[in-house]
């Protein structure tokens, strides 16, 4: 089993919606706590416009989430009921799957990455 790494942007339209994804940057945790297969998650909003804005798009939110195995990322997109409260809010839902090939740095003091093989 190779790690994986998944980057899901979500963006929201109309106020109810906005302030509903603005919320789940804390009482999402709660179901991202313990999910199987996990390693790490972190949820982060987004900036306004084009290169750096300290300016918030309250808009858009991003999940980065860690996994010891594809099939354990790919269950949960398929079957968590977090994920469907996001898509039904969501005007937009889009994940990215990523190999996990180098890491500097660290998140938290530790670095969940391990590096794969390039294949």
């Amino acid at each position: 089993m190779a790690q994986i790494s998944t980057l899901t942007f979500f963006r929201f339209r109309g106020m109810k919606n906005m302030l509903w994804g603005f919320s789940q940057m804390q009482f999402a945790h709660q179901a991202l706590h313990s999910v199987k297969g996990q390693i790490m998650y972190k949820l982060m909003g987004s900036g306004k416009g084009d290169g750096f804005n300290p300016f918030p798009d309250w808009s858009v939110y991003a999940l980065l989430q860690v996994w010891q195995a594809e099939s354990e990322a790919q269950a949960f997109f398929d079957q968590a009921r977090i994920i469907r409260q996001y898509r039904h809010h969501a005007e937009t839902c889009w994940t990215i799957y990523m190999k996990n090939i180098m890491a500097r740095g660290a998140w938290g003091g530790q670095n969940p990455f391990k590096p794969g093989d390039l294949d």
